[in-house]
Formats: C-alpha cells, structure tokens, sequence
C-alpha cells in the first residue's frame, strides 16, 4: 500500500512538472487570462474586485463570481501575483489526479487499474490545454465536479453527505458550471428509475437539496443578466456572429485528438453496455454526467472544450471499468497468458494517442499567448498616452489593453451587460476593414478613438495586412512602428456619441 502511494504521489508531480514546463516558457498567459490578472490585483490592493470598470467598452459593470480571483490575491500576498497565477491553477488542475484514482479504486477495487487511471487523467490533452497557461476557473472547479462525485459515490456514509454538499457549495461560489453537476445526477436519477434500481431516500434528498441550491445561488447572482438578457444568459449573451465559432461542431477525429483513444472508445462501450445490458449504481452516475454534458454540448449550451474535458475524464473512468472487467475474463480464458502484454500494448497505445496529442496541446496553448512584441506595443501605450484616451484593439486583445496598457478599450470577450454587442462588434470590424474613409471616421469619431492598436492578432482575426482607410491620410500619424503599429487618430467628424 505505501509502494501505491508513492506511485500516487510521482503521478501527481508529473502533472504538476510537465504543466509547469509548458506554463513558464512564456511569461505571459492566454488572453482571457488578463481579465482575471487585473481582478486579483485590484483584489490584492483594494479588498475588492472591478464591478463597475470605466475602462472595458469604456465604461461598464461587470458580473461575475470573484472567489477563484479571491483565493489567488490571497497566495500572492505572500507570492508575486504574476508567479501565483502560473503555480496555483496548475496545483489545482493536478489534484484531480487524487480524486480519479479515489473513484477508480472504489468502483473497480483495483490499486493499479487505479493508478493507471490516474495516469491517463494527467494527460487528457483538451483539459491540459485549457488550463495549463491560464488563470480559468476550470482548474479547481472540474476537480470540484469529480471530488462532489466521488462523495457522492460514497453517499451511504452519513460524512460524505456532508461533504458532498460542502464541495458542492464552494463548487456554487466558484463559477457556474455546478449545474453540471447537478444535472448530471438528475440524469443518474432517471438511469436508475428507467433501470428499476432502488434509490436511497438520501440520494433523492440531497439531489433536490443541491439542485435548488444551485438554481438559488445562480439566481441570485446572475439575477441582472437574466432580467436584461433573458435566455441569451445561457449563451453569455455571446453575438450570433460569434456563436459558431465560440461553440464549433466535433468530429469523431478532433474527439479522438483531444480525448484520447483509450478513454473515447472503451468509455463509449461502457456506456452502451450498462445503457442496454447491464445495470450498476456506479456506472450510472458516471453515465449520468457524461450523457448530461453531451446533451449540452450537442445542444451548443456549453463551450465545446469544457464539455470535452469532463466528457474526457468521465471516459476515464469508464474505461478503467472495462479495463478491470476485461482482464477479469482473459484470465479465465486460454489466453490469460497474455495479460502482461496486452497491459503493455494499452500503456503504448495510451502513449500514442494522449501523451503526444498532450504534448502537442500544450504547446499550441503557449503559442497562443500574447507576443513579446504586442506587450511592448502596449507598455508603450502606457507612457505615452493619457488615461482617458481610448485604444481600438481586436476583440481578443481588449483585455491586454485594459490591463498591461491601464487604458479604455471598446471591446473585449466579456459581453454581459452589454447592450447590442453585434453592432458594436461588426463596428469594431469596420473600423479595421473598411475600404471608405468616411465611414470609417465616423465610427472612430462616434467612440471616441484616440489609437488604433493594429497587430499581428488583428491582421489573423480581420484577414488583412493593412487598415485599408489609413494609406496616406494625414490624420492617421503611425507613432509605434514594429511587429505591432500604433497609429495616432486625429481624424473627427461631428456625429453622436457611442453609448455602451
């Protein structure tokens, strides 16, 4: 038993080295990730997150769940922010490490079934890439979801009820995908009605409980953005534009790449076998979650990766099922002399078809960070313009110019509380495209831009390699010119004003 914790242990460093490796050879993070930056600093210095920001669309509220920013201000007390938010996410992401060899043990009984489980779970490479150069919320919470599991797998011990409610609480406060959760036990629910397994009374009561639990607090804090935007909540109020591309289609291929081969086909046939064939409480609530995720995403309700992610490491476990059950029987055969090598081909196969995607995922994660040129584009911008001018940057980089710039953007991913963000988003695009001056300027005039923020990042996003309008226009003066230009706008039409 010692030996199995020390190879628990070499498993989780592993997680936390490889993660690390990849998350320091930059020492920026994905772009989404400034938002959060600038909340934990604001929370370090003020005791308070940014609700009401004068520099995001120039001027608007946000909201959103802060506890995630709350927990890292708190460590970077003590620890540069900037080097907390590189460690302390990872930590968290390889915890799960723990809870997916706890699971596995108590639904195979098996230590090394258990600890090779564990092992694939390190390297499911779309959860590898979401999270390891990132300060995103899905570091802690998807553990969160498979900790709540696990005691809730447990639930016959009268403490674990306690605990699941307590992880299934702290899961509420940190971010919203607890309805994952719950919905996922909902659908265990109807699995074991269907199946004609007996339910524990407990098990109902504590579903109920932590369904309303979820709705209320969830209620209670995206209230606003309910009443302003009404269904379009679900969806963040994203613009249809960017729907398709916020929640693509999967082929079986991308599946495959980002799950890992092992897990997608073992864990599929698992759920067929227990679907039609066989019955088990277990399984059904691994398949409860797996089948309510899949519904969201084929639904386009949740953003593909994430739904991947706990599809990926619900697959996991499924497999290690089969893996058990299909040792079980080679033994009893002719064969059973064969074990040891068909153990060896799945490590191999596993190797293939996840370590090497992860490997490659994780680097695509890193290259996907901002560029040293854009930060110094940006620090300039800082020196050299005045805090109430206006920066009009890609939608992708609003956050960096709030941020790293300290100055007042028109744009940026978080569309909450947004009025009319389609208009404002296919503006921003004219702004940078257009062929006609004219209605170029007045779109500049209308919000206020001071600079034009033109990087490598826009050119990919807008597919140009020059802002049309600005060829020879006096009124454009280029005052930054490397990989990423800065032109300074002195160009005014008398039109109303851009309110956000």
């Amino acid at each position: 038993m010692k030996q199995h914790k020390t190879i628990l242990i070499a498993i989780f460093l592993i997680s936390v080295l490889f993660r690390l490796y990849f998350a320091f050879q930059t020492p920026y993070f994905d772009y989404d990730s400034y938002f959060s930056l600038r909340q934990i600093e604001h929370i370090k210095e003020t005791n308070f997150p940014i609700f009401k920001d004068s520099l995001s669309y120039s001027g608007r509220e946000f909201i959103f769940i802060p506890t995630f920013h709350y927990i890292l201000a708190f460590f970077s007390v003590f620890i540069p922010t900037t080097l907390i938010a590189k460690i302390l996410p990872n930590l968290f992401a390889s915890t799960l490490v723990f809870i997916i060899y706890l699971i596995s043990k108590r639904i195979t009984n098996n230590v090394k079934i258990s600890l090779f489980a564990s092992f694939i779970s390190t390297f499911i490479p779309i959860f590898l890439s979401k999270t390891i150069n990132s300060i995103s919320t899905y570091s802690i919470t998807i553990p969160l979801i498979f900790l709540a599991i696990y005691f809730f797998i447990n639930l016959k011990d009268k403490k674990s009820i306690n605990y699941f409610l307590l992880v299934t609480f702290l899961l509420t406060l940190i971010h919203s995908s607890a309805f994952l959760l719950v919905l996922g036990l909902l659908f265990y629910t109807a699995f074991t009605r269907v199946s004609k397994l007996k339910q524990q009374q407990s098990e109902l009561e504590v579903i109920l409980f932590s369904t309303f639990l979820v709705i209320l607090l969830q209620f209670l804090i995206f209230r606003e953005a309910l009443v302003m935007h009404g269904l379009a909540v679900i969806w963040q109020n994203v613009p249809p534009s960017l729907l398709f591309s916020y929640f693509q289609k999967i082929n079986i291929i991308e599946a495959i790449l980002k799950i890992g081969l092992l897990p997608l086909i073992f864990g599929a046939y698992m759920i067929y076998k227990f679907t039609f064939r066989e019955r088990n409480r277990e399984i059904y609530i691994l398949i409860g979650l797996a089948t309510s995720t899949f519904l969201l995403l084929w639904l386009r309700l949740v953003q593909p990766d994430i739904c991947l992610a706990i599809i990926g490491i619900t697959l996991t476990l499924l497999f290690a099922c089969f893996y058990k059950s299909f040792l079980l029987y080679l033994k009893k055969t002719r064969v059973s002399y064969l074990v040891p090598y068909i153990s060896i081909s799945f490590f191999l196969i596993f190797f293939l078809t996840s370590v090497f995607p992860a490997f490659g995922f994780s680097q695509t994660s890193i290259e996907n960070s901002p560029s040293q040129g854009q930060v110094d584009a940006l620090l300039w911008l800082r020196d050299n313009s005045q805090k109430h001018e206006i920066i009009l940057a890609s939608l992708k980089e609003g956050y960096l110019v709030n941020k790293i710039a300290q100055r007042k953007n028109i744009i940026d991913n978080n569309f909450l509380l947004i009025k009319n963000p389609t208009k404002i988003l296919d503006e921003v695009e004219v702004m940078f495209t257009s062929p006609y001056k004219i209605d170029a300027i007045k779109l500049l005039t209308q919000y206020g831009v001071d600079y034009i923020f033109f990087s490598p990042q826009a050119k990919i996003q807008y597919k140009i390699d020059e802002i049309p309008y600005i060829n020879g226009e006096d009124c454009f003066q280029i005052v930054y010119n490397e990989s990423t230009k800065i032109y300074k706008n002195s160009c005014k039409i008398e039109v109303e004003k851009h309110e956000s």
